[in-house]
């Protein structure tokens, strides 16, 4: 068993009503089945959010990083991971 934290930021601190948590993993998890796993825990407004379900891919405005650097959904979640769910600032 593995542990990671999930750091929320802004929509993401909303739907959750956190700012981090830690997450227990049973077995090895990519990054999209640890995502579907926050889904089924945070329900429709999170999935929505992170996914883009017509392109069947992340939504496109959703940055992902895991210790800091961007990471592809297939890559493992190791022991002490760090894992920052957030919208990109845009300009204006």
């Amino acid at each position: 068993m593995s542990e990671v934290t999930v750091k929320y930021f802004l929509t993401f601190r909303e739907i959750t009503g956190k700012n981090q948590e830690k997450i227990a993993l049973m077995s090895e998890t990519n990054l999209s089945q640890f995502l579907k796993l926050l889904t089924k825990k945070y329900g429709k407004r999170f999935e929505e959010s992170v996914f883009d379900h017509e392109k069947k891919q992340l939504n496109q405005y959703v940055k992902i990083l895991v210790n800091e650097k961007e990471v592809g959904l297939m890559d493992k979640l190791k022991q002490d991971d760090v894992v920052s769910i957030l919208f990109p600032p845009s300009g204006g």
